[in-house]
């Protein structure tokens, strides 16, 4: 069979479909898988083995370059279609595919363009489990996946593994070191602990610890990290704000790291895929989006309005389930989590 996964966006959730082609290729080995995404995401899914082409496109190209996608998949003449996107336009892949066997989930408001539904997100359930339902009309008994939800999976070249040893090399920043990666950014606010927190966990990390720490951030997000005088003014030699990476030298820099410490965004997911413990603040979404298993940690306040899973929060612009949650309250659990996980 030839497979389309379509996931257009966000990062996360384009990592997050990574473990799908590797299923699909256990059970079916015969299988073709291709991946349909934008553009931004390509390297994430290049050096992947178990896929044989990504196909992209840029969001705001414009009809002609969308109908151009449509031609290119019309031609491969794909057996099935696995739409994890469920958007208009993912809906019109599928559509026009030709696929004898179109899936997404029930909840999809366009239900009359797909030949199979599987049930949406179960509650409490990591992503990766309901996204392996796509395959339940091909492969039985996936169920097992709850037992063991697979992981992201990130494959990158030797060439970017060298890039980062290079990179390392020229901070002084040896693999014996301490190395801690903090992604303390989000463009969601009601996913973003405050920098002022970050800034508290990362000198505690220093002091403590003797950490090296590298920030992450994505497209427009340095100019926010040295706006905040913390970040902007400290010159401590072991605080890194200023190291540029790529989301492939960013999973080859994780594979090298102790532990990771961020929001719910992307950095989360591709420490999972590099087997990086992490250690997640959670405000409004639920965290189930971290991977079940003892080293990967969660922290978030306990309040009766989370997870709410809103864009905006209702109690205005201080929000309580992250502004109310201070370095100090996650201070023990953190030491905690670095005894028992990372330097076990």
């Amino acid at each position: 069979m030839k497979f389309l996964v379509v996931q257009f966006r966000q990062i996360g959730d384009v990592v997050l479909t990574t473990p799908i082609p590797g299923l699909i290729k256990t059970h079916l080995p015969d299988s073709r898988i291709d991946f349909l995404t934008f553009k931004v995401n390509e390297s994430l899914l290049a050096a992947n083995p178990y896929i044989s082409n990504v196909l992209t496109f840029r969001k705001n190209d414009g009809a002609l370059s969308f109908l151009n996608v449509l031609k290119a998949v019309r031609s491969v003449r794909y057996d099935a279609v696995l739409d994890f996107q469920d958007t208009p336009r993912s809906t019109c892949v599928a559509l026009f595919s030709g696929a004898t066997h179109r899936v997404t989930y029930e909840n999809t408001s366009r239900k009359m363009a797909y030949t199979d539904l599987v049930p949406p997100a179960q509650k409490g359930a990591y992503p990766t489990i309901f996204k392996a339902n796509l395959l339940n009309p091909f492969i039985k008994g996936l169920s097992i996946c709850a037992l063991r939800p697979p992981k992201p999976e990130i494959y990158f070249s030797n060439e970017v593994a060298r890039d980062v040893d290079d990179l390392l090399l020229r901070r002084g920043i040896s693999e014996d070191d301490f190395i801690v990666t903090m992604a303390p950014t989000h463009r969601r606010e009601t996913k973003r602990w405050p920098l002022d927190h970050f800034f508290d966990a990362a000198q505690y990390l220093i002091s403590r610890y003797h950490a090296k720490i590298i920030l992450s951030w994505g497209p427009g997000e340095l100019d926010t990290i040295r706006a905040h005088r913390g970040f902007a003014e400290s010159r401590h030699p072991n605080l890194h704000t200023d190291i540029e990476l790529n989301l492939l030298q960013l999973a080859a820099l994780m594979r090298k790291a102790r532990m990771h410490i961020g929001n719910d965004s992307a950095p989360l997911h591709i420490a999972t895929s590099q087997d990086l413990p992490t250690f997640t603040v959670f405000g409004s979404t639920s965290p189930a989006w971290s991977y079940p298993s003892k080293t990967h940690r969660v922290v978030f306040k306990d309040l009766d309005c989370r997870p709410c899973g809103k864009r905006r929060c209702r109690y205005g612009p201080v929000k309580p389930c992250l502004d109310g949650l201070t370095f100090d309250e996650i201070k023990d659990r953190l030491d905690e989590f670095i005894r028992q996980v990372v330097l076990c």
